[in-house]
């Protein structure tokens, strides 16, 4: 017989507790009748008298009688008055406690019973000993009670619930226990930064969405060690799960790190592997543009600016953004790509998983857009008045942006995150100051019709978005009003800035102090032309045929076909600072630690990258299919292969959202490396020293490019928005 909330829920007594059960209600009358309880009598007194207060709660739900639920208020008192204050069953019966003083409330309405449960979980939650899911608990439950009642107090609470995150998913667990934990309290950071964002303790909120958030990495970057990681990829086979060897290796590994860290920290290095201080974020950020946080939550949607050179964040509050609208534009978005996931986008343009589309493909989808628009044209010259006078905005000549009507699914997508929730943002930053938008006229037949040309600025500022929760699924970098017509196209992201994404700001931070400048470039081409599965993508030979026609053939080591081994990519990627794959790969649903790259005779996958230690690379292109898509249910843990670049030591490195089309991936970093080759060269040698720092802006001329190429159809779109930036 035990504490029916220590064993996982509230139990009636069987047959065999009888005994125990009228024990208990001797005790209860022995109190009643005035008489002293002490636990010398009995050591199973405390026990009994926890089980008696569980088992009229539940007696409470079969009767209604709140007299029940004061029987066992008094009941789990009594138990805590006689458990020692180190007893192991102590939490539990605080939080058995806590939970019937809110019951009692419920059906009451009186708040002297909040206000001590309240009290209760505060305990409950502050107790050192206490296992973390128990701490965590109450210290939710102490936040969610005093948020109507004591603001500041709901703050206290969810600054202990921040804390225990990482205690959750202890490093002496598997990777898929951690995930698994995680998977149950991911709520919990984005609700703690809405009450600190109502709070207007934007200081707070921004504290929590960096400790809360990518905790996994966080503790990979802290143990990269050889003996943790061969630990981690033993304890992650589903055959050595219940290894006991594996389990002690863990364990073992857990126990010395946190007395190590102890010793540092007491000899002066007093902030040694800690979170860094909120106000020091304000000191480290780049001075090339803003880092803008967004929060998704139920209560409220919230985006805080950091930037350069100001004391204090810009808080920024998304009033016409809401969660559900953030969950019903990613259902929307992942209808219109899972066509390019599973090979059914149209009979036209078949896609196996994670492979990119064939050249042959591409041309027929080309010559079919051309003709469409030609067609078009066509049609406005012959009968187009009705059409353009439609579009006309008498009193000014200038056609009205709200009249742009999108004309699919993915446009209404890309204008409604525009709308809602990034114009707002760029709005605030001012970043509209710097684009003119010019009316123009231009003649088709007897009517005008109106529209705007955009004079983007000539050197536009950086931006580095960090979304959490489902935000952290759509384009932010390409939301936008856009129609089939491109110059009739309305404003977007790309018009003002150019954009990055960071997983969090400490992230970005790191590669702000590491960045290291390279007076040549060490450039290492991989490429496979044939995935595992025997799918063929030939425009990957196309595409590392164009980079070499750029970059000196002295600067690079290509490896394709048969070279392209797993463990020679990862003795060349040692040596490199550059590093371009050209291949398939994939996002790995059930296991995203295996997600990985095709090579020749396996997978590079995500925990290889983990185990790289490659301080010197400074960039890497993965122009392959999904590998910046990550966990749809773990979203603000980032695990896919850019962020694995990243945290592997590379300052930057472009992704893909979903799968990419194979000519357009040879098309793009074409006209990624003729940019960079074109910025500078290498003074000695004449050969292109590609500037990591200036990739961003490469990726986003590459885009241009394209889009000039493919316009904004939904095909266009589609093809074009995947691609995203990571990091410095």
């Amino acid at each position: 017989m035990c504490d029916g909330n220590e064993s996982g829920g509230l139990q009636l007594p069987q047959r065999g507790d009888n005994v125990g059960f009228h024990e208990a209600l001797s005790v209860e009358d022995a109190v009643r009748d005035g008489e002293p309880l002490s636990p010398d009598v009995d050591p199973d007194t405390p026990l009994l008298m926890s089980n008696l207060g569980n088992t009229f709660s539940q007696r409470f739900v079969q009767s209604g009688d709140v007299n029940d639920l004061s029987e066992a208020i008094s009941a789990h008192q009594r138990a805590i008055q006689l458990t020692d204050d180190g007893h192991a069953d102590m939490p539990g019966r605080l939080n058995s406690l806590g939970d019937t003083l809110v019951r009692r409330f419920e059906h009451t309405g009186d708040s002297l019973d909040v206000e001590k449960a309240i009290i209760i979980y505060r305990q409950c939650a502050t107790i050192a000993s206490a296992p973390p899911s128990i701490r965590l608990r109450a210290a939710l439950r102490w936040a969610e009670l005093s948020a109507s009642r004591d603001p500041p107090e709901s703050l206290l609470g969810y600054d202990a619930a921040i804390y225990l995150l990482s205690q959750i998913a202890g490093m002496g667990q598997t990777f898929q226990q951690r995930y698994a934990n995680l998977l149950k309290i991911s709520h919990v950071t984005a609700a703690a930064a809405s009450a600190a964002f109502a709070q207007g303790d934007v200081l707070k909120a921004l504290e929590w969405l960096e400790q809360g958030r990518c905790i996994v990495w966080n503790q990979l970057k802290q143990l990269r060690t050889q003996q943790f990681l061969e630990t981690s990829r033993v304890s992650e086979s589903p055959a050595s799960l219940e290894s006991q060897e594996s389990a002690t290796l863990a364990h073992t590994v857990t126990a010395a790190w946190e007395p190590l860290l102890d010793k540092i920290r007491n000899r002066r290095f007093h902030s040694f592997l800690r979170p860094l201080p909120p106000s020091r974020f304000l000191e480290k950020l780049p001075q090339v543009g803003p880092v803008v946080l967004i929060n998704v939550h139920d209560d409220r949607c919230d985006a805080l600016a950091l930037i350069p050179d100001c004391d204090t964040p810009l808080h920024i509050p998304l009033t016409q953004f809401t969660l559900q609208k953030v969950l019903e534009l990613r259902k929307r978005l992942e209808a219109c790509i899972k066509p390019l996931r599973h090979g059914l986008r149209s009979p036209v343009y078949p896609l196996v998983i994670g492979a990119r589309k064939r050249e042959e493909e591409h041309g027929k989808h080309k010559e079919k857009v051309l003709r469409k628009r030609e067609e078009e044209e066509g049609r406005t010259h012959k009968g187009g008045k009705e059409r353009a006078t439609s579009n006309i905005r008498a009193t000014s000549n200038i056609r009205p942006m709200s009249n742009i009507r999108a004309t699919s699914d993915i446009h209404q997508i890309l204008q409604e995150l525009w709308l809602c929730g990034i114009k707002p943002i760029l709005d605030a930053l001012r970043f509209s100051d710097k684009v003119c938008l010019i009316p123009v006229c231009r003649m088709r037949t007897c009517s005008f019709i109106s529209y705007f040309v955009k004079a983007p600025p000539s050197n536009p500022s950086r931006i580095w978005w960090c979304p959490t929760g489902p935000l952290a699924f759509l384009p932010i970098h390409a939301a936008g009003i856009y129609t089939d017509e491109s110059q009739l196209s309305g404003p977007c992201v790309s018009d003002f800035v150019v954009s990055s994404y960071t997983p969090t700001v400490s992230a970005l931070l790191d590669k702000v102090k590491a960045v290291e400048k390279s007076t040549s470039s060490k450039v290492l081409l991989v490429s496979q032309t044939s995935a595992l599965d025997g799918h063929q993508t030939p425009g990957t030979t196309q595409e590392i045929e164009s980079v070499l026609k750029i970059l000196s053939p002295n600067s690079c080591i290509h490896l394709e076909g048969s070279a392209a081994t797993v463990s020679q990519v990862k003795q060349e990627m040692g040596r490199c600072n550059w590093v371009h794959f050209a291949c398939g790969a994939d996002q790995n649903v059930q296991d995203p630690l295996k997600s990985g790259m095709s090579l020749h005779d396996g997978r590079l996958e995500l925990l290889d990258i983990m185990e790289l230690r490659t301080p010197q690379c400074e960039f890497a292109f993965l122009s392959a299919c999904q590998t910046a898509m990550g966990d749809e249910r773990l979203p603000d843990e980032a695990v896919h292969l850019s962020a694995g670049m990243l945290a592997a030591g590379c300052q930057g490195v472009v992704g893909t959202m979903w799968a990419i089309r194979d000519e357009y991936g040879a098309e793009v970093s074409k006209s990624f490396y003729e940019y960079l080759a074109a910025e500078k060269r290498d003074d000695n040698a004449g050969d292109p020293r590609l500037d990591s720092s200036r990739a961003a802006y490469a990726l986003h001329h590459a885009l241009q490019c394209l889009r000039k190429q493919t316009g904004d159809t939904e095909d266009g779109l589609l093809d074009r928005i995947p691609y995203v930036h990571f990091g410095l």
